[in-house]
């Protein structure tokens, strides 16, 4: 993996690394990989059969109905951050202009 994706994770994942920290993520990254392909190599796709039209579709469905199972009150009471009965969370999604 090479420096520019490596940055690229680390800011989607909202994590910030020392240059030493990139350089031991990116090598844990690189031997993670190679496991998965070795791992992945012992199989081989072509021979896999096709058989969705075999497939027998069971649908489950159920009846969509209130139940109360718990008031409001009862759900904040450990809430740290809470306004008019809402629970409020930290913002996770940036805007990037």
């Amino acid at each position: 993996m090479n420096k520019k994706d490596l940055n690229h994770l680390a800011e989607l994942s909202y994590i910030q690394l020392s240059e030493n920290e990139s350089e031991e993520f990116n090598e844990q990254l690189v031997e993670l990989f190679k496991h998965i392909e070795n791992a992945l190599s012992g199989f081989n796709v072509l021979k896999i059969i096709d058989n969705r039209e075999n497939e027998q579709c069971i649908k489950l469905t159920h009846n969509d109905c209130y139940d109360e199972s718990y008031n409001k009150e009862s759900m904040l009471v450990n809430v740290k951050n809470e306004r008019n009965g809402f629970i409020l969370v930290p913002k996770i999604i940036r805007e990037d202009n």
